[in-house]
């Protein structure tokens, strides 16, 4: 709903995603502030998996296992939260894929 929002003047995002992707994230809404709607709706082919793997369990379980699979964060659940379930673990996998080799997130990939 951000985009439809920004396009009737609403103007920034608070984002589970922007903790694995921000730079993805800043340029998302760079484009939405600058009215480049069409450079906007260009970029959610590579975000909207990334929204969805987030929405797929209570958050923030599954962005804490994203940070964990980029190398930002250990894989480590403290109760009330538990691990994430293996499809949503396969889900943010996958969302992440392009994210991978730590240029596009915008921060070092941890060794």
């Amino acid at each position: 709903m951000t985009l439809p929002v920004a396009a009737v003047g609403g103007a920034g995002i608070v984002a589970t995603a922007s903790n694995a992707v921000p730079a993805a994230m800043r340029a998302w809404v760079d484009a939405m502030a600058a009215q480049n709607y069409a450079l906007a709706r260009g970029q959610l082919p590579l975000l909207s998996p990334l929204f969805e793997a987030c929405g797929a369990e209570t958050n923030p379980i599954p962005i804490k296992a994203g940070l964990s699979l980029l190398g930002l964060m250990e894989a480590h659940y403290r109760l009330p939260l538990v691990p994430p379930a293996t499809e949503t673990l396969a889900l943010m996998k996958r969302a992440l894929a392009p994210f991978m080799n730590g240029l596009t997130t915008g921060r070092p990939r941890r060794e």
